[in-house]
């Protein structure tokens, strides 16, 4: 349901549950990875946040500092969870919609378990204390190569999925996954060779920085979250999607104005006036791809909200969607008069940041794992209970820390630019909201280690049958104990 208006109808018809259970392991892998990365970034995360209002908190091991814990933590949370929810969700749903199986799922577990391994490498390293130095670079080029090839490879299934396809109409999703898929690699390949392997000079590197930083905020995490909403509206609310165009507007405004706004990143940079003025230009300019997009959302949830009561995705659809013109104004309103000077060396870009990956991206990233994982185990969750936990709580959390961060961080900056006030004076005015954000971690850590504990039960219910599958898709042959239950029969 849902998708009947966009599919048409010369396509060959192609079982459902083939193409389930061609994505079944590739996309277990990632989303398990994703849920494993989530718990292990946000644990890193909640002890970075008691080491800012209470630092002698392990403050003997050297492996656990302040400075090593919070680029650990934002790097797990980007290409721990993010990447492998955003990949789960890009074979699944490129499956659905081109109408076959999955193709080259092999190559896909590959590049799960490599990308699993470079961000686990990476992370140690960083830990290590060997770091780049970069926001969201932090990562050494040794584990950021690991971590693109495994990508690459996942996507490479994607991408001849999609050639094989027998829908010939790209849905709207589509455009947006393959967005994401082949923005993610151009990035981290363009920005780690100029400002790692053969960095440029100076503020260059600066530049740099800021340009991977935006594009991967709003041309790739951007681009998958907005896929996975654009498929989830009519599947939970069992109407079409409002205007095709006005999605259209919405991709290639996105593309274009995401692209360019990375410059009003260095508000105030030793940069010509103009450069600076053309990245706020166009941070503003992304308006149009957040109108475009909150009107399809809310014009498609109106339309079929008496029907949006099945299943266990459409409270994290619903809130993750309106999340986004959220996001984007907060990012507009640091832009304005002498906002970018007066938080600048605030929290306050630390709390969109963590809107946008926890209460955007996260929030629909979570409800397509739920929806996915009924679809691809061939069961529904027995119990709603663990989702409306995880969902208040993952709120609650998102609510604490981001909140905690955006208003800390006017105030302080407030108080930074009033000479009459001390430095230390404005800084401790920070303990309070620092307080409240550790507590908003605890809330969105526990949150995770409920839906992973959900998701542990719902895969243990589903036994010998599938446990046969993965041994057959490992080893590409029988699963163990088959030639003696072989023999058994004869």
């Amino acid at each position: 349901m849902g998708d009947t208006k966009h599919i048409s109808q010369s396509a060959s018809v192609v079982d459902p549950d083939r193409i389930d259970r061609s994505c079944r392991w590739p996309v277990v892998l990632l989303f398990t990875g994703a849920m494993s990365w989530l718990i292990i970034g946000l644990t890193m995360g909640l002890f970075s946040s008691i080491k800012m209002h209470a630092p002698g908190f392990w403050a003997q091991c050297e492996w656990v500092s302040y400075g090593r814990l919070r680029p650990a933590f934002m790097d797990a949370v980007l290409y721990g969870f993010a990447a492998q929810a955003a990949l789960g969700c890009s074979l699944w749903m490129i499956s659905r919609l081109s109408r076959v199986e999955l193709r080259l799922s092999g190559i896909a577990g590959i590049g799960a378990l490599a990308l699993n391994a470079g961000v686990a490498f990476g992370v140690l390293q960083v830990l290590a204390g060997q770091t780049t130095g970069f926001t969201w670079m932090e990562i050494p080029r040794q584990g950021a190569s690991i971590i693109v090839g495994g990508y690459a490879l996942v996507a490479l299934s994607a991408l001849y999925t999609l050639h094989k396809r027998e829908e010939k109409q790209l849905y709207v999703s589509v455009w947006f996954l393959l967005a994401g898929l082949l923005v993610f690699p151009w990035l981290m390949s363009l920005a780690y060779m100029l400002a790692v392997v053969e960095p440029l000079r100076g503020v260059m590197q600066a530049v740099v920085n800021a340009y991977f930083v935006n594009g991967m905020t709003y041309l790739w995490l951007t681009s998958m979250a907005m896929a996975v909403a654009y498929y989830l509206l009519p599947k939970v609310t069992g109407k079409p999607l409002r205007s095709h165009d006005s999605a259209l507007l919405c991709f290639w405004t996105l593309v274009v104005f995401g692209g360019w706004s990375g410059l009003s990143l260095m508000a105030d940079g030793p940069l010509p006036r103009w450069l600076l003025g053309v990245g706020v230009g166009a941070k503003w300019l992304i308006i149009v791809p957040a109108a475009a997009f909150t009107m399809d959302c809310l014009y498609t949830w109106f339309a079929g909200k008496t029907s949006a009561n099945e299943g266990v995705a459409w409270p994290y659809v619903l809130f993750g969607s309106l999340s986004f013109p959220i996001f984007v104004l907060l990012d507009i309103l640091s832009t304005i008069g002498p906002a970018p000077r007066t938080l600048l060396f605030t929290t306050y870009s630390q709390g969109i940041l963590h809107f946008a990956v926890f209460g955007f991206a996260g929030l629909l990233f979570m409800g397509a794992i739920a929806h996915i994982w009924e679809r691809i185990l061939g069961g529904r969750f027995p119990k709603r209970l663990p989702f409306i936990a995880h969902l208040l709580l993952s709120l609650l959390g998102i609510v604490l820390i981001s909140g905690s961060y955006l208003l800390g961080g006017v105030s302080v900056g407030g108080k930074l630019a009033d000479p009459s006030v001390a430095f230390t004076a404005a800084s401790s005015t920070m303990t309070l909201f620092i307080r409240s954000a550790t507590t908003g971690y605890l809330a969105l850590l526990l949150g995770q280690i409920i839906l992973a504990v959900a998701l542990l039960k719902s895969f243990a219910t589903n036994t010998a049958t599938i446990r046969a599958e993965f041994f057959q898709w490992c080893c590409g042959g029988r699963s163990p104990g088959s030639d003696k239950k072989a023999r058994a029969r004869a």
